[in-house]
């Protein structure tokens, strides 16, 4: 749990990639995906590795669109959310 909220602590400081905001990749709006998963995320760290059924529904729908948005971005833009995407795994794997 140690190694997640430091890897969450430093994507955190990281902002995010203007040139995705206001883009949707296949239906995906990239600022709803990103807030979506980051309040996941941060759920999981502060109730120490547990979320509720329904953020647990949320965290995978999340990590199947980041899947599909990360195969389409480039760069920059695709190193930002496949980042976002190993720590969403990370929730979703405890």
């Amino acid at each position: 749990m140690d190694d997640l909220v430091t890897s969450w602590q430093d994507f955190q400081g990281k902002p995010f990639p203007p040139e995705c905001a206001g883009r949707g990749i296949q239906g995906i709006d990239l600022v709803a995906l990103d807030t979506f998963t980051a309040g996941c995320i941060s759920t999981y760290i502060e109730r120490k590795g547990q979320l509720d059924t329904q953020r647990r529904t949320i965290l995978q729908t999340c990590i199947q669109e980041l899947q599909t948005v990360t195969a389409q971005l480039e760069g920059t833009n695709q190193a930002y959310f496949v980042q976002l995407l190993r720590l969403a795994s990370e929730c979703s794997t405890s």
